[in-house]
């Protein structure tokens, strides 16, 4: 009883409307916390706090803090008591409550993420799914939470969030695609959805597709779920990812080829095409094909190291450590053949432009060491970029500031983008 009076006391701001007092409760709240609770003070602060207030419990995310002490183990009843607790709580603390039962293994808090998204996912209460709730590095524990993560399939504004940990899982071995058979259909029905809406921006000779907002959103989640049909590899997706084949964006061209190839469909000449004259998804298609044993439908007039050197300059320029996103446009400039470690190579430079960084300037990128037998690059081929405005006679000097100012390039010939041409490296 006397225990039940010192809570209540405790909790006794919580209801008032003054925010200053509100908030000096939830300061003296997560000092009793951070001290530590009996059992007994445990049960009781959790009864209190599952019934309903006049104002949400945590304007800080002290709530997930009085709420994490229980999913830690200090009282038995904890998971149930906490979810009850959960409407109540503020959008910080519902996030940090499904990370806090994400965290343990224990299966009464793997029941409990499904069930907080088996009840919420279509009701607006979950602000997010946080990766540890997913926890796909381990495989016994995603197979049994995922069941009941993938209801958030059928929820708009969680579904983004429920495929990148699917894909996560899939590519990871974590999960096997019989965990989805029941799902096959929302993503279906995601694609289809989506369609209508993607078609309205299709454009020919677009240089930056993401630039619209309402188009990047549909664009990624789009590409997301087609992704996710080629792991699914379900024939039931095969239609919905066919439909696709009719837009001209590389991103989702490139996605929708390799979801109709996993799942028992043909090539189709036009999208392999236009996705492998894209030097932000060459790559992507190339060793999709590949993962599928499809490596052979690439288009042969791409299959060049010129054009998978541009590639790789291309990835390096859209790291966070360069331009953060593809160029604008990119050429080939030309290249170097040069003795490197006592082996021929070959240093392919490259002109590009970015207009938000750099405007109105022709700035120059190369991939140094090129073997022009290892076609794809997997084994050769560095990337640099200078952001130097090109010039167009001085190759080798480009390449000594990009590279190694004390690089002699003994023997080096320059050769132009039509001997690189008549040589078949381009």
């Amino acid at each position: 009883m006397f225990e039940r009076m010192r809570i209540r006391k405790l909790l006794g701001g919580l209801d008032s409307a003054d925010a200053a007092t509100r908030e000096a409760a939830l300061r003296a709240v997560k000092a009793k916390v951070t001290k530590g609770l009996s059992d007994d003070e445990a049960g009781i602060l959790l009864a209190e706090i599952a019934r309903p207030w006049p104002y949400p419990i945590g304007e800080k995310p002290v709530d997930a803090a009085v709420l994490g002490c229980f999913v830690r183990g200090m009282y038995p009843g904890a998971v149930g008591a906490a979810l009850t607790a959960f409407p109540q709580l503020s959008n910080e603390g519902k996030s940090e409550l499904i990370e806090l039962l994400g965290c343990h293994h224990d299966p009464k808090c793997t029941a409990g993420v499904i069930s907080i998204v088996q009840k919420h996912a279509a009701t607006g209460l979950l602000p997010k799914l946080p990766s540890s709730a997913m926890n796909a590095s381990n495989p016994a524990r995603a197979s049994v939470i995922f069941p009941g993560i993938l209801v958030a399939l059928r929820s708009k504004h969680l579904r983004m969030t429920a495929m990148r940990h699917a894909l996560a899982a899939l590519s990871k071995g974590a999960v096997s695609a019989q965990v989805f058979r029941d799902h096959v259909q929302d993503i279906a029905a995601i694609l289809t959805e989506n369609l209508p809406l993607a078609k309205q921006y299709q454009q020919p000779n677009v240089k930056r597709w993401d630039a619209n907002v309402q188009y990047h959103a549909v664009r990624h989640e789009s590409g997301i779920a087609l992704d996710l049909a080629t792991y699914l590899a379900d024939p039931k997706l095969l239609s919905a990812a066919s439909d696709w084949l009719e837009l001209t964006d590389p991103y989702l061209l490139t996605y929708a080829q390799l979801a109709i190839l996993s799942l028992g469909g043909k090539p189709d000449t036009r999208a392999l095409y236009q996705a492998a004259a894209s030097a932000e998804y060459r790559n992507v298609l190339y060793e999709g094909l590949g993962r599928l044993g499809r490596a052979s439908v690439f288009p042969t007039d791409y299959h060049k190291v010129g054009y998978f050197a541009e590639s790789r300059l291309v990835e390096w320029l859209s790291s966070g450590f360069e331009l953060g996103e593809a160029p604008d446009t990119i050429e080939v400039a030309g290249a170097v053949r040069h003795e490197e470690s006592g082996k021929a190579v070959l240093s392919i430079l490259f002109r590009f432009t970015h207009e938000r960084t750099h405007p109105g300037k022709i700035l120059t990128g190369a991939v140094f060491g090129c073997d022009p037998s290892d076609i794809v690059l997997r084994d050769s081929g560095s990337a640099f970029s200078s952001f130097r405005a090109w010039e167009e006679a001085d190759m080798i000097g480009h390449l000594r500031i990009m590279f190694d100012e004390s690089q002699e390039f003994k023997g080096a010939t320059q050769l132009d983008v039509d001997q690189l041409r008549r040589e078949q490296l381009l």
